[in-house]
């Protein structure tokens, strides 16, 4: 069953992407000062291609995940604040879910903490894509080039951008795990989904995850200072209010849109419809017919693959 809902909820993003680092008194202001229920934070880019996916790299250092982990992992111990990481890694490989959950492994060790952690993984096998091939299932998402069965054959890994779905089911199935490393995930999946098991509404909870997910481009806290990492939003069942100080209407309507200008958005799980609002608070409305799900590989190819440990 999902967690017990809330009149409200608070999320805490620390950091653009994971490893890129944080200012400490921001984080202990977003985390302890707001009251954050969770923390979320994505660790993936393509932005620099296919190279970290393809050799098993990652996109930063084991020091720099080490040092970003630690605090994080610190509030979700003494605070009882849950954790979500996506896109483990940078290019999130099985290989990627695997070694995140092994630094969160070897942090809670030195110092003593335990946590349930739930990984997902989000590689999909040559074999399941030849099959959607032949069977006429796979087309091209946006303005790129046919896939074929000898791109499929010459690719080093493939994985599928999961949804808000994985997360749920891994949140009901391991009954609310502390932790959640995930592999590759549409940036506002994590968001999403920790809202919609909390009771959040459809289009409320993913208007949260975009805007969260991409406020790399305009962030910073209610704090006056040192206010240009992380960001924090607050959630009722009918409303989110992002609480920084650069997210005009403009800056939230540009969020909205960024990568998704054409209406409606294609997305994770269904369509992406897009309202102005009727005040400065809610600028942006999303809503996602839920009869509208034009999978490209069906949810139990993703599903399947989640697990949880104790560590």
């Amino acid at each position: 069953m999902l967690p017990k809902q809330k009149d409200e909820i608070r999320i805490f993003t620390p950091s653009p992407i994971l490893g890129y680092g944080y200012d400490a008194d921001e984080f202990a202001y977003g985390v302890v000062e707001c009251g954050a229920d969770a923390i979320i934070v994505d660790a993936g880019s393509t932005d620099l291609g296919p190279f970290n996916l393809g050799a098993g790299t990652t996109l930063y250092g084991y020091d720099s995940y080490v040092r970003g982990l630690t605090l994080i992992l610190d509030a979700c111990f003494h605070l009882k604040v849950k954790v979500y990481i996506s896109s483990a890694g940078g290019g999130g490989s099985n290989q990627h879910v695997d070694d995140l959950k092994s630094i969160v492994s070897e942090i809670a060790t030195q110092r003593n903490w335990t946590f349930e952690v739930a990984s997902i993984k989000a590689e999909i096998s040559r074999e399941t894509i030849h099959r959607k091939l032949r069977e006429g299932l796979v087309h091209p998402f946006r303005p790129v080039h046919a896939l074929t069965h000898e791109l499929v054959d010459d690719t080093m890994k493939i994985v599928a951008q999961m949804g808000a779905e994985p997360f749920l089911e891994a949140i009901q199935s391991y009954h609310d795990p502390d932790v959640i490393v995930a592999g590759r995930a549409y940036d506002p999946t994590p968001f999403a989904a920790f809202c919609l098991s909390r009771g959040v509404d459809l289009g409320v909870a993913w208007h949260a995850g975009k805007i969260s997910g991409v406020r790399r481009l305009v962030c910073g806290t209610q704090r006056p200072i040192h206010a240009r990492h992380g960001a924090e939003s607050e959630l009722r069942s009918h409303s989110c209010q992002p609480n920084a100080t650069l997210y005009t209407p403009l800056g939230r309507c540009t969020h909205i849109l960024r990568e998704d200008s054409a209406q409606p958005a294609p997305g994770t799980g269904g369509l992406y419809y897009i309202w102005k609002g009727r005040d400065t608070n809610s600028s942006m409305m999303v809503k996602r017919p839920e009869s509208v799900v034009p999978h490209l590989f069906p949810r139990p190819f993703i599903k399947s693959n989640s697990k949880a440990s104790r560590c």
